[in-house]
């Protein structure tokens, strides 16, 4: 029988190397010396002052040739016969073909027909937020129903006007259509040119298609 102290020691542990996965594309490592070789094309062609032929210090560097020769041939070139697309706005410099410019046209009028009165000339003015119609032509087209309201229109003289009412969805002939609409009655001199002004609200509910020329 062997003592205790005789028993033999453990025997070292075999230690497993670490897994280094292998690349899964090897030829693409390929390319640092390449590269490094570029690199060092480029800090000499920076300090490079040539008081003789190019093509001389060329040869003297060959190795840096195919550098060179890379740089040239990834130059964009423009080739014979080839027909280039310039965009819109540099044809517009190229021609001077740039639009005229034009004059605020300001607001703008339509003939229209409320029962059996023609109005040649509706006022159409996309900042009013209202139809107006004065209290006279109103009685002209023998409307009675006037709903009374509390709305005060502030003019362009910072003047305020307190409307007489509402007439609601009065029809406005305008072409083939029949428009509704909601026109505020105001005590004012009827206009010979311009009999009623018409608002956004008319204009929104016509779906008014608008070509400012």
């Amino acid at each position: 029988m062997t003592s205790p102290e005789q028993k033999e020691e453990p025997k070292d542990k075999e230690v497993l190397k670490p897994y280094v996965p292998q690349a899964p594309f090897p030829q693409r490592l390929r390319g640092g010396e390449k590269g490094r070789t570029y690199t060092r094309f480029l800090d000499v062609f920076k300090s490079l002052h040539v008081n003789i032929p190019f093509f001389e210090t060329l040869q003297e560097m060959p190795i840096y040739i195919k550098c060179m020769k890379e740089l040239l041939t990834k130059k964009s070139t423009l080739k014979g016969g080839q027909t280039v697309v310039m965009s819109k706005e540099c044809s517009a410099i190229i021609q001077k073909d740039l639009p005229t410019k034009k004059k605020d046209p300001g607001s703008f009028h339509i003939p229209c027909t409320i029962g059996e009165t023609i109005i040649d000339r509706g006022f159409c003015d996309l900042e009013a937020s209202i139809n107006v119609m004065p209290l006279s032509l109103m009685k002209k087209l023998k409307i009675n129903e006037l709903k009374p309201t509390n709305v005060i229109l502030q003019l362009a003289d910072k003047t305020d006007k307190r409307a007489l009412g509402v007439v609601e969805n009065i029809l406005v002939n305008v072409g083939k259509y029949f428009i509704p609409a909601d026109l505020v009655i105001l005590e004012m001199e009827e206009s010979d040119l311009h009999p009623i002004i018409l608002g956004r609200p008319f204009l929104a509910t016509a779906r008014a298609l608008i070509d400012v020329e």
